[in-house]
């Protein structure tokens, strides 16, 4: 794995290969599959994240704005306590049909441990919820893989992901809270 040193003067050096790189280079690196870790010289603090975000924020510059402004705007008003959100979102985005799978079977599972439903319930409302039959995918396209490159998808294709996937947030906020108003 890469460790790239920031200095305090902003530069970053690529302690493997004993040479001064850029942001984008760093992108390069990920692209490529590489794990980078990006540390603080001075501190040793692990900065990876940071440098990260940079890179996507410098992307962003260049692009004209691949996320909708919307999406940034939310992120910073839930503040780091949402961080999980944002992660969970996005790992919806990825995989929407598993992550609809996963959190029904967590909630469900997270009304038994209140006592809200029985097991059985629980048990009928996952057959009802998750049988093939009401699944809106074929088993052709849950098997493909999402491969996440600007060839695949363009702009409005991803803002109208991002859109559906905040609708059923939304959607599964609500059962929640109907389900802790029956009781």
């Amino acid at each position: 794995m890469p460790v790239i040193k920031r200095y305090s003067n902003r530069k970053l050096y690529d302690s493997d290969k004993r040479t001064y790189v850029t942001l984008e280079d760093i992108a390069d690196m990920i692209r490529m599959g590489a794990e980078v870790e990006v540390v603080d010289h001075d501190s040793g603090q692990d900065i990876t994240a940071a440098t990260l975000a940079q890179i996507i924020y410098e992307q962003e510059k260049k692009s004209g704005g691949m996320l909708p402004h919307h999406m940034f705007a939310r992120l910073i008003r839930s503040g780091g306590s949402r961080m999980q959100s944002f992660q969970e979102s996005f790992f919806a985005f990825l995989d929407p049909l598993l992550y609809a799978e996963e959190e029904i079977r967590r909630r469900l599972d997270w009304l038994v441990e209140a006592g809200k439903l029985t097991a059985e319930e629980s048990s009928r409302l996952i057959e009802l919820l998750l049988s093939p039959d009401l699944v809106p995918f074929s088993e052709t396209d849950r098997a493909m893989d999402i491969q996440l490159s600007e060839d695949l998808i363009r702009k409005d294709e991803l803002n109208g992901l991002l859109q559906r996937i905040e609708s059923l947030e939304k959607e599964l906020d609500e059962l929640h809270g109907s389900y802790k108003a029956g009781t």
